[in-house]
Protein backbone atom coordinates (compact mmCIF):
# COMPACT_ATOMS: atom_id res chain seq x y z
CA UNK A 1 0.00 0.00 0.00
CA UNK A 2 2.82 2.37 0.89
CA UNK A 3 4.69 1.62 -2.33
CA UNK A 4 1.53 2.17 -4.39
CA UNK A 5 1.00 5.57 -2.76
CA UNK A 6 4.61 6.54 -3.47
CA UNK A 7 4.13 5.60 -7.14
CA UNK A 8 0.97 7.73 -7.22
CA UNK A 9 2.91 10.66 -5.72
CA UNK A 10 5.63 10.21 -8.35
CA UNK A 11 3.09 10.35 -11.21
CA UNK A 12 1.49 13.43 -9.61
CA UNK A 13 4.93 15.07 -9.36
CA UNK A 14 5.59 14.43 -13.06
CA UNK A 15 2.29 16.08 -14.00
CA UNK A 16 3.02 19.00 -11.65
CA UNK A 17 6.51 19.53 -13.08
CA UNK A 18 5.18 19.51 -16.66
CA UNK A 19 2.62 22.20 -15.79
CA UNK A 20 5.35 24.31 -14.18
CA UNK A 21 7.53 23.90 -17.29
CA UNK A 22 4.60 24.89 -19.54
CA UNK A 23 3.98 28.08 -17.56
CA UNK A 24 7.71 28.89 -17.67
CA UNK A 25 7.55 28.49 -21.46
CA UNK A 26 4.60 30.91 -21.66
CA UNK A 27 6.40 33.43 -19.43
CA UNK A 28 9.54 33.31 -21.59
CA UNK A 29 7.69 33.62 -24.92
CA UNK A 30 4.15 34.99 -25.08
CA UNK A 31 4.61 37.11 -21.94
CA UNK A 32 8.15 38.21 -22.82
CA UNK A 33 8.40 41.55 -24.69
CA UNK A 34 11.90 40.74 -26.00
CA UNK A 35 10.66 37.52 -27.61
CA UNK A 36 7.71 39.28 -29.26
CA UNK A 37 9.87 42.13 -30.57
CA UNK A 38 12.43 39.67 -31.96
CA UNK A 39 9.82 37.53 -33.71
CA UNK A 40 8.06 40.57 -35.18
CA UNK A 41 11.43 41.73 -36.46
CA UNK A 42 11.84 38.33 -38.13
CA UNK A 43 8.49 38.77 -39.87
CA UNK A 44 9.46 42.25 -41.10
CA UNK A 45 6.71 43.87 -39.02
CA UNK A 46 8.52 47.20 -38.60
CA UNK A 47 9.30 47.55 -42.27
CA UNK A 48 5.62 46.85 -43.02
CA UNK A 49 4.61 49.68 -40.66
CA UNK A 50 7.11 51.98 -42.36
CA UNK A 51 5.75 50.99 -45.79
CA UNK A 52 2.23 51.73 -44.59
CA UNK A 53 3.23 55.23 -43.50
CA UNK A 54 5.08 55.83 -46.76
CA UNK A 55 2.19 54.58 -48.94
CA UNK A 56 -0.19 56.94 -47.17
CA UNK A 57 1.95 59.89 -48.32
CA UNK A 58 0.34 59.87 -51.77
CA UNK A 59 3.48 60.57 -53.81
CA UNK A 60 6.89 58.87 -54.21
CA UNK A 61 8.76 62.07 -53.25
CA UNK A 62 6.88 62.53 -50.01
CA UNK A 63 7.08 58.77 -49.33
CA UNK A 64 10.87 59.07 -49.34
CA UNK A 65 10.59 61.91 -46.82
CA UNK A 66 8.45 59.67 -44.58
CA UNK A 67 10.95 56.83 -44.78
CA UNK A 68 13.81 59.11 -43.75
CA UNK A 69 11.79 60.72 -40.94
CA UNK A 70 10.36 57.47 -39.53
CA UNK A 71 13.11 54.81 -39.74
CA UNK A 72 12.56 51.19 -38.75
CA UNK A 73 14.83 51.62 -35.71
CA UNK A 74 12.50 54.35 -34.34
CA UNK A 75 9.43 52.16 -34.90
CA UNK A 76 11.11 49.17 -33.22
CA UNK A 77 12.32 51.21 -30.23
CA UNK A 78 8.96 52.84 -29.54
CA UNK A 79 7.01 49.64 -30.13
CA UNK A 80 9.21 47.80 -27.64
CA UNK A 81 8.85 50.60 -25.08
CA UNK A 82 5.05 50.61 -25.37
CA UNK A 83 5.02 46.81 -25.26
CA UNK A 84 7.19 46.74 -22.11
CA UNK A 85 4.96 49.34 -20.46
CA UNK A 86 1.93 47.26 -21.41
CA UNK A 87 3.40 44.14 -19.81
CA UNK A 88 4.35 46.16 -16.72
CA UNK A 89 0.69 47.10 -16.45
CA UNK A 90 -0.47 43.53 -17.07
CA UNK A 91 1.93 42.29 -14.36
CA UNK A 92 0.55 44.92 -11.94
CA UNK A 93 3.97 46.60 -11.75
CA UNK A 94 2.36 49.92 -12.70
CA UNK A 95 -1.08 51.18 -11.71
CA UNK A 96 -1.89 52.62 -15.14
CA UNK A 97 -0.92 51.98 -18.76
CA UNK A 98 1.66 54.37 -20.20
CA UNK A 99 1.48 54.10 -23.99
CA UNK A 100 2.53 57.62 -24.96
CA UNK A 101 4.80 58.02 -27.99
CA UNK A 102 6.72 61.25 -28.48
CA UNK A 103 6.60 62.62 -32.04
CA UNK A 104 8.91 65.58 -31.50
CA UNK A 105 11.91 63.84 -33.06
CA UNK A 106 9.85 62.63 -36.01
CA UNK A 107 8.33 66.05 -36.54
CA UNK A 108 11.73 67.74 -36.48
CA UNK A 109 13.13 65.24 -39.02
CA UNK A 110 10.04 65.55 -41.20
CA UNK A 111 10.14 69.33 -41.26
CA UNK A 112 13.89 69.28 -41.90
CA UNK A 113 13.48 66.91 -44.86
CA UNK A 114 10.65 68.78 -46.57
CA UNK A 115 12.69 71.66 -48.06
CA UNK A 116 15.19 69.19 -49.49
CA UNK A 117 12.47 67.30 -51.35
CA UNK A 118 11.16 68.13 -54.79
CA UNK A 119 7.71 68.89 -53.40
CA UNK A 120 6.77 72.56 -53.38
CA UNK A 121 4.90 72.77 -50.10
CA UNK A 122 5.49 76.44 -49.30
CA UNK A 123 3.19 77.59 -46.49
CA UNK A 124 1.98 74.02 -45.92
CA UNK A 125 5.07 73.51 -43.80
CA UNK A 126 3.70 75.78 -41.08
CA UNK A 127 0.31 74.09 -41.23
CA UNK A 128 1.96 70.67 -41.05
CA UNK A 129 3.87 71.75 -37.96
CA UNK A 130 0.60 72.72 -36.32
CA UNK A 131 -1.22 69.53 -37.32
CA UNK A 132 1.38 67.06 -36.04
CA UNK A 133 1.11 66.72 -32.24
CA UNK A 134 4.16 66.45 -30.01
CA UNK A 135 2.95 63.07 -28.74
CA UNK A 136 0.16 60.53 -29.12
CA UNK A 137 -1.41 58.42 -26.38
CA UNK A 138 -2.34 54.88 -27.43
CA UNK A 139 -3.68 53.82 -24.03
CA UNK A 140 -7.36 54.20 -24.86
CA UNK A 141 -6.98 52.51 -28.23
CA UNK A 142 -5.08 49.54 -26.80
CA UNK A 143 -7.64 48.92 -24.03
CA UNK A 144 -10.73 50.07 -25.91
CA UNK A 145 -12.37 46.63 -25.86
CA UNK A 146 -11.30 45.78 -22.32
CA UNK A 147 -8.92 43.11 -23.58
CA UNK A 148 -6.04 44.28 -21.39
CA UNK A 149 -8.24 44.10 -18.30
CA UNK A 150 -9.07 40.49 -19.13
CA UNK A 151 -5.42 39.69 -19.85
CA UNK A 152 -4.38 41.28 -16.56
CA UNK A 153 -6.85 39.07 -14.69
CA UNK A 154 -5.65 36.00 -16.63
CA UNK A 155 -1.99 36.70 -15.80
CA UNK A 156 -2.93 37.17 -12.16
CA UNK A 157 -4.67 33.77 -12.09
CA UNK A 158 -1.73 32.23 -13.96
CA UNK A 159 0.71 33.52 -11.34
CA UNK A 160 -1.49 32.20 -8.55
CA UNK A 161 -1.74 28.81 -10.25
CA UNK A 162 2.05 28.79 -10.71
CA UNK A 163 2.59 29.45 -7.00
CA UNK A 164 0.17 26.64 -6.13
CA UNK A 165 2.07 24.26 -8.43
CA UNK A 166 5.39 25.16 -6.78
CA UNK A 167 3.87 24.59 -3.34
CA UNK A 168 2.32 21.31 -4.51
CA UNK A 169 5.71 20.09 -5.79
CA UNK A 170 7.29 20.90 -2.42
CA UNK A 171 4.50 19.05 -0.58
CA UNK A 172 4.74 15.99 -2.86
CA UNK A 173 8.52 15.76 -2.44
CA UNK A 174 8.12 16.15 1.33
CA UNK A 175 5.55 13.34 1.42
CA UNK A 176 7.83 11.05 -0.60
CA UNK A 177 10.68 11.75 1.84
CA UNK A 178 8.54 11.23 4.95
CA UNK A 179 6.85 8.04 3.70
CA UNK A 180 9.95 6.41 2.18
CA UNK A 181 12.41 7.14 5.01
CA UNK A 182 15.09 5.56 2.84
CA UNK A 183 17.58 7.61 0.86
CA UNK A 184 17.83 4.94 -1.82
CA UNK A 185 14.07 4.80 -2.37
CA UNK A 186 13.80 8.61 -2.21
CA UNK A 187 16.55 9.13 -4.80
CA UNK A 188 15.10 6.41 -7.04
CA UNK A 189 11.57 7.85 -6.88
CA UNK A 190 12.64 11.46 -7.49
CA UNK A 191 15.08 10.50 -10.25
CA UNK A 192 12.35 8.50 -12.01
CA UNK A 193 9.96 11.46 -11.79
CA UNK A 194 12.59 13.88 -13.14
CA UNK A 195 13.66 11.53 -15.94
CA UNK A 196 10.04 10.98 -17.01
CA UNK A 197 9.11 14.68 -16.85
CA UNK A 198 12.31 15.68 -18.66
CA UNK A 199 11.68 13.15 -21.44
CA UNK A 200 8.06 14.28 -21.84
CA UNK A 201 8.98 17.98 -21.72
CA UNK A 202 11.51 17.43 -24.50
CA UNK A 203 9.49 15.10 -26.71
CA UNK A 204 6.05 16.76 -26.41
CA UNK A 205 7.11 19.95 -28.28
CA UNK A 206 8.76 17.84 -30.98
CA UNK A 207 5.58 15.84 -31.53
CA UNK A 208 3.48 19.03 -31.48
CA UNK A 209 5.89 20.65 -33.95
CA UNK A 210 5.58 17.77 -36.41
CA UNK A 211 1.78 17.85 -36.24
CA UNK A 212 1.57 21.65 -36.51
CA UNK A 213 4.18 21.93 -39.26
CA UNK A 214 2.30 19.50 -41.49
CA UNK A 215 -0.90 21.52 -41.02
CA UNK A 216 0.82 24.87 -41.57
CA UNK A 217 2.36 23.70 -44.85
CA UNK A 218 -1.14 23.09 -46.21
CA UNK A 219 -2.67 26.36 -44.97
CA UNK A 220 -3.35 29.41 -47.12
CA UNK A 221 -1.46 32.05 -45.14
CA UNK A 222 -1.33 35.82 -45.85
CA UNK A 223 1.66 37.20 -47.72
CA UNK A 224 3.15 38.90 -44.65
CA UNK A 225 3.18 35.57 -42.75
CA UNK A 226 5.09 32.95 -44.79
CA UNK A 227 4.80 29.34 -43.70
CA UNK A 228 8.55 29.01 -43.08
CA UNK A 229 8.57 32.11 -40.83
CA UNK A 230 5.57 30.87 -38.86
CA UNK A 231 7.15 27.42 -38.44
CA UNK A 232 10.40 29.01 -37.23
CA UNK A 233 8.48 31.22 -34.80
CA UNK A 234 6.57 28.25 -33.36
CA UNK A 235 9.75 26.23 -33.10
CA UNK A 236 11.52 28.98 -31.17
CA UNK A 237 8.41 29.44 -29.03
CA UNK A 238 8.62 25.81 -27.90
CA UNK A 239 12.39 25.84 -27.43
CA UNK A 240 12.17 26.83 -23.72
CA UNK A 241 10.12 23.69 -23.06
CA UNK A 242 12.80 21.54 -24.68
CA UNK A 243 15.53 23.34 -22.71
CA UNK A 244 13.69 22.62 -19.47
CA UNK A 245 13.33 19.01 -20.55
CA UNK A 246 17.11 18.73 -20.92
CA UNK A 247 17.65 20.27 -17.48
CA UNK A 248 15.08 17.99 -15.84
CA UNK A 249 16.51 14.91 -17.52
CA UNK A 250 20.03 15.91 -16.44
CA UNK A 251 18.86 16.39 -12.86
CA UNK A 252 17.21 12.97 -13.04
CA UNK A 253 20.46 11.36 -14.21
CA UNK A 254 22.33 12.98 -11.31
CA UNK A 255 19.78 11.70 -8.80
CA UNK A 256 19.81 8.25 -10.38
CA UNK A 257 23.61 8.23 -10.13
CA UNK A 258 23.28 9.09 -6.44
CA UNK A 259 20.88 6.15 -6.10
CA UNK A 260 23.46 3.84 -7.70
CA UNK A 261 26.16 5.16 -5.34
CA UNK A 262 23.93 4.68 -2.30
CA UNK A 263 22.97 1.19 -3.42
CA UNK A 264 26.62 0.29 -4.06
CA UNK A 265 27.65 1.68 -0.69
CA UNK A 266 24.86 -0.26 1.04
CA UNK A 267 25.84 -3.44 -0.80
CA UNK A 268 29.45 -3.02 0.31
CA UNK A 269 28.29 -2.50 3.88
CA UNK A 270 26.20 -5.67 3.70
CA UNK A 271 29.15 -7.62 2.30
CA UNK A 272 31.43 -6.25 4.98
CA UNK A 273 28.86 -7.06 7.65
CA UNK A 274 28.50 -10.62 6.35
CA UNK A 275 32.27 -11.02 6.29
CA UNK A 276 32.49 -9.79 9.88
CA UNK A 277 29.70 -12.17 10.91
CA UNK A 278 31.42 -15.08 9.20
CA UNK A 279 34.68 -14.11 10.90
CA UNK A 280 32.99 -14.05 14.30
CA UNK A 281 31.37 -17.43 13.65
CA UNK A 282 34.69 -18.82 12.50
CA UNK A 283 36.39 -17.52 15.63
CA UNK A 284 33.65 -19.02 17.80
CA UNK A 285 33.98 -22.38 16.04
CA UNK A 286 37.74 -22.30 16.37
CA UNK A 287 37.40 -21.40 20.03
CA UNK A 288 35.02 -24.25 20.73
CA UNK A 289 37.27 -26.68 18.86
CA UNK A 290 40.23 -25.54 20.91
CA UNK A 291 38.35 -26.05 24.17
CA UNK A 292 37.30 -29.57 23.13
CA UNK A 293 40.88 -30.50 22.30
CA UNK A 294 42.01 -29.13 25.66
CA UNK A 295 39.36 -31.19 27.51
CA UNK A 296 40.41 -34.36 25.72
CA UNK A 297 43.97 -33.81 26.84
Amino acid sequence: MKNAFIVFLAFTLVFDILLIAAINMINSTLLNPDFIVRELDRLGFYSMIQDHFAESAGSPEFADVIRKSIPESWIRENFKRVLCNTFNYLNSETASLNATISLIEVKEKLLAELPASSINLGPVKIELDEQIPDSIDLSEGINSSGLLTQLKAFIGYLRLFYSILILAAFVIVSLIVVISKDLRKISLTLSSALLASGLLAYCAPMIASILLFNRIKGMDLPAFLPADSLITMLDEGMQPMRDQGVLLFSAGIILFASFILLKTHEARREIKKEEETEQLLLEEVCGETGEDDFDEM
